[in-house]
């Protein structure tokens, strides 16, 4: 034991001298010439642009990590989803009329209009990716109001399923489209209940899910949602972790690269791996999920709740793979996920991009008790926590997003996982949104690359909703259904488990 410590610590000193050695003699010198020879590029195209349009009505985007959305293979889908479900009905002109004034209306304390980038149009210009002003912006043509036919859980899937596809470019590819009357399918409930549900569809390009709630917070709700995380003050790292973490990346920046753009390349080959998106894709949820056996869990076995979550994703992935066999490549001992998570704190209200994804390995081997998996996916977790790799893609994303559309399509095509996962905590405390209190929620992440599956979690009050999509190359809708009720059902084995362990 003392020996394989002893080789341990040798190898991650030589691989601390190797990463160093390669930053300052390669890898620093090769992005400083490639960001001189960007810069000069890019001023040359914002010329051309105010010379080709007069105005300064379109400009170069400033963020890379809105600018990595525009990537665009066959049958991806860069759309995110997010349903918000009423404990009533709701009025929808009235929500259209409030919409533009609190949201579209509210300015800084420069006189500045917070969500001016809602009235921009995310086009490509000079093999740049840009903002447009649409100078015939109207507010009708982003809060659609549907008919007053009822609609239920089989039709909102379908409904996401249109939804996802790409918008035009016409105008700002962003909507809220507003159900006036919808009931859940299987409720138990004499009558029925009839409630409104509203759908917010935007182009990632955007916008992140944490940087919308910031919206909704404080356009509809007087900043009165109670964050589980606040995204304006973040997580409150003591100062010398936060330092020992940043100079990680830097020490190990180079070979932790290498290993990410090798892994991106020879992600491992699976049933879930989609070279090939179809462009049809089926959606489903799960009834919400009571919060308090999820924290039982965490606190039975001192891990945390998305170790919880995940421990229970790769066992539904487990039974999912022995239940609907296949010839072809199966689900192996481990399987690559991509973990999506926010970094914080957000500079402002503005809507903007904070998001990194960084590889999960989850174990998915047959012989694994739920206890065993459950540790073997925390120390997943921890490894990844302590990981450069979170901070090094967030900082990749946004230098990378500024270079030229062919660079950035070369990055994107040398990324890939098997799976996404996105675990969005949500609202701790009931809230209203312009004076109607919500009931649920939901959310569903896109498919950029060559992931068949993509699943959140999405908390709110005393519960969580588990969400997927699937691109149809990759399995039907009653697979997913099946993966997302197991995940279910993993949970509550787990509590039964652990508490008549106890």
């Amino acid at each position: 034991m003392v020996i394989r410590t002893f080789c341990l610590i040798l190898l991650r000193i030589f691989e601390a001298l190797l990463s160093l050695n390669l930053s300052i003699f390669f890898v620093l010198p090769t992005l400083l010439l490639l960001y001189v020879i960007n810069s000069a590029a890019r001023v040359g195209t914002s010329l051309r642009l105010r010379y080709c349009q007069g105005t300064k009505r379109v400009c170069l985007t400033n963020n890379g990590l809105d600018s990595i959305w525009g990537y665009k293979t066959n049958g991806n889908s860069r759309n995110v989803l997010n349903v918000v479900i009423y404990e009533n009905q709701i009025d929808g002109i009235r929500y259209q009329r409030l919409f533009e004034e609190r949201v579209l209306g509210k300015k800084n304390i420069k006189g500045e209009e917070v969500y001016n980038k809602l009235k921009k149009i995310f086009i490509s210009f000079g093999g740049y990716y840009c903002w447009e002003e649409d100078l015939a912006f109207d507010i009708r043509n982003h809060v659609i109001i549907t008919g007053e036919k009822v609609m239920g859980e089989e039709g909102l899937m379908e409904l996401l399923g249109n939804l996802s596809e790409d918008m035009p470019s016409n105008h700002p590819q962003w909507q809220e489209v507003i159900v006036p009357a919808f009931q859940y399918d299987q409720r138990g409930q004499q009558p029925p209940v009839i409630r409104s549900i509203r759908i917010l569809r935007f182009h990632h390009a955007y916008g992140d899910a944490g940087s919308w709630l910031l919206l909704y917070s404080h356009c509809m709700a007087d900043g009165k949602i109670a964050h589980s995380v606040d995204p304006l003050k973040g997580y409150g790292m003591p100062s010398l972790e936060k330092y020992l973490y940043y100079a990680s990346a830097i020490i190990f920046g180079s070979t932790t690269m290498i290993r990410n753009l090798w892994f991106g390349t020879n992600v491992r080959s699976n049933r879930l791996v989609t070279k090939k998106y179809s462009g049809r894709r089926s959606f489903a949820w799960t009834p919400p999920l009571d919060l308090q056996l999820l924290k039982d869990v965490k606190h039975q076995t001192k891990t945390s709740i998305p170790t919880v979550i995940t421990c229970a994703i790769a066992s539904a992935l487990r039974r999912f793979d022995e239940i609907f066999s296949i010839n072809k490549s199966v689900i192996g001992d481990i399987i690559d996920c991509g973990a999506v998570a926010a970094i914080l704190p957000y500079p402002g209200l503005e809507l903007t991009n904070r998001f990194t994804i960084a590889n999960l390995s989850l174990p998915t081997s047959k012989g694994l008790t739920r206890v065993n998996r459950l540790t073997e996916t925390h120390n997943s977790i921890l490894h990844l926590t302590q990981s450069p790799e979170p901070i090094l893609n967030f900082w990749t994303f946004s230098l990378f997003g500024l270079f030229p559309i062919f660079l950035q399509n070369f990055l994107m095509k040398s990324a890939g996982t098997s799976l996404v996962f996105s675990n969005l905590p949500g609202a701790s405390r009931s809230f209203k949104l312009l004076g109607d209190k919500v009931e649920s929620g939901g959310a569903w992440v896109p498919f950029l690359t060559c992931a068949g599956l993509t699943i959140s979690a999405a908390g709110y009050r005393d519960s969580v909703r588990f969400c997927g999509a699937s691109d149809n190359a990759c399995m039907s809708k009653i697979q997913l259904q099946f993966i997302l009720d197991t995940i279910v059902d993993e949970v509550n084995q787990m509590h039964q488990e652990i508490n008549g362990a106890v």
